[in-house]
């Protein structure tokens, strides 16, 4: 699908699911850059989203590295699509799964290494970082790229979300009581993590409107879908 601008060129997006309301999740079909997930990883809150919330469950401290990214570049090349895209649900999963001495293991860990169940909702969580997230842009979960294909440590060059390089998801890992870890993909597909102040790849997802209609092409990426804008 064609939708918005960066770089001066026209930006290609693939369409991930549509989520349960009728609107269409989309995925950027190259990174628009790379940013850390947060600056500071020395503490498990900055596997959030957001960090230092006033509660569980809501999501008003202080943004990450890369929500401030991925934010900023929505106000700069996204602008003339505003209103074609959903405020909808984001996921940055950080309800604990188990502990180990100084480690924490979030929910993704066991759900997607050990039990190989991934899922689509997003659990509450007992922490003031992190949770469910009702936003224009945001980052994949590690989920939604299992479903499509992805495994852990397992490469896979075929899946339609398999890109070229790393790139940054929206699901915590774990905290080993030194440094804070969030999953991202790997150039050959394969899901794994990483000490979130790496500089990775930043793949923007947003999700269309359920109303908006498409004005031409037939989904190739020679002829990609293209959409109205809605006045």
């Amino acid at each position: 699908m064609e939708l918005g601008h960066a770089s001066g060129e026209d930006m290609l997006w693939r369409i991930v699911r549509v989520n349960g309301d009728g609107t269409i999740r989309l995925i950027a079909d190259v990174a628009i850059g790379n940013s850390k997930f947060n600056e500071d990883y020395d503490d498990e809150k900055y596997v959030g989203y957001t960090y230092d919330n006033s509660s569980p469950n809501v999501q008003d401290g202080t943004n990450s590295t890369i929500k401030t990214y991925l934010e900023n570049w929505y106000t700069e090349n996204m602008s003339e699509y505003d209103n074609l895209i959903a405020s909808t649900r984001y996921c940055n999963n950080t309800m604990v799964s188990n502990t180990s001495e100084n480690s924490i293991f979030y929910d993704a860990y066991d759900g997607l290494f050990t039990n190989k169940t991934p899922q689509f909702t997003c659990p509450n969580t007992t922490k003031t970082y992190g949770g469910e997230y009702d936003l224009k842009i945001g980052l994949l979960t590690a989920d939604e790229v299992a479903f499509a294909g992805g495994e852990y440590n397992f490469a896979n060059y075929d899946y339609y979300l398999q890109k070229m390089d790393y790139y940054w998801l929206g699901t915590s890992h774990s905290f080993d009581g030194y440094c804070a870890y969030g999953f991202r993909d790997r150039f050959n597909g394969a899901l794994g993590y990483d000490a979130i102040d790496i500089n990775y790849g930043v793949a923007p997802v947003i999700n269309l409107r359920s109303d908006v209609l498409y004005s031409s092409g037939d989904g190739a990426k020679t002829n990609p879908y293209s959409v109205d804008i809605i006045t």
